[in-house]
This record gives C-alpha cells, structure tokens and sequence, in this order.
C-alpha cells in the first residue's frame, strides 16, 4: 500500500537538503512528489486510487470529484482541502511546471528562483498533511 505521509514528508525533506546545497533542479523534482502525495491522500480518503502523476490532471480529478460529492464533507476531509493551483501556481501551471518526466532533462531551467518558489508550494501541501496527520485522518 503506498504510504503518501511518509512519501511526502521524505520528498520534502530531501528537497529542502537539496535546496540547500544549491542543487535547485533537483530540490524542484523532489518537491513537486509532497504536492503529488497532498492530492493522492485526499483522493484515497474518499476510495480513489489514481495512476496519476500530472500536477495539473490530479487537480481536475480532485476537483471534478469533490465538485458534486459529499463524501469529502462526510469523511470530515474537507477543512484540508486547498485549490492546488492556486496554492501551487508555479508547480501547476506555466512554462516551467512540474513534470516527473523531466528527471531525463537537465536542461529544464529549475533555477534558484524556481526552487524557492517550490519549496514554498510544497510547504502549503505539507502543512495540511500535518495537519491531517495531527488530526489522525490519516
């Protein structure tokens, strides 16, 4: 069973040492993985498993399926539900997105700047999965 808590708190981690180091495209791959791990647990609360890695497609699964439901109101998981795109705009969206299939291209301009902004984005993530992990949803 995948375990997105620790997924996501490793990625993080990892990222920020990274980040650190100044090896800021790598420190961008692994911070867009805490995002990824956000939108999987809050699927998986409400029985959906997706082979989804998209940043962009995990959102409209997210949001298509908590538009019209009330399973996220009935499972108590909507107080930790943040709009991905807008928590996470440079992750989701634009030019320089998360990808994980840009780990076969070095080339992507993942910059200091990028990195930053990222880490930020997944900081947003991380603290609702805290939160959750607090609350003991998960």
């Amino acid at each position: 069973m995948d375990n997105y808590f620790i997924t996501a708190e490793r990625m993080s981690q990892s990222s920020l040492i990274l980040h650190r180091a100044s090896q800021h495209y790598n420190a961008c791959y692994l911070s867009g993985y805490v995002v990824e791990c956000y939108a999987k647990i809050l699927l998986s609360k409400i029985g959906i498993s997706k082979k989804i890695h998209d940043l962009s497609e995990l959102r409209t699964v997210l949001n298509y399926t908590l538009s019209g439901a009330s399973s996220i109101t009935t499972t108590g998981m909507g107080r930790y539900l943040i709009d991905i795109l807008a928590a996470c705009p440079n992750m989701v969206s634009g030019p320089m997105k998360w990808d994980p299939m840009f780990r076969y291209d070095d080339l992507y301009p993942w910059d200091q700047n990028m990195s930053t902004l990222f880490q930020q984005e997944a900081d947003k993530c991380l603290e609702k999965i805290y939160e959750m992990k607090i609350d003991g949803t998960i």
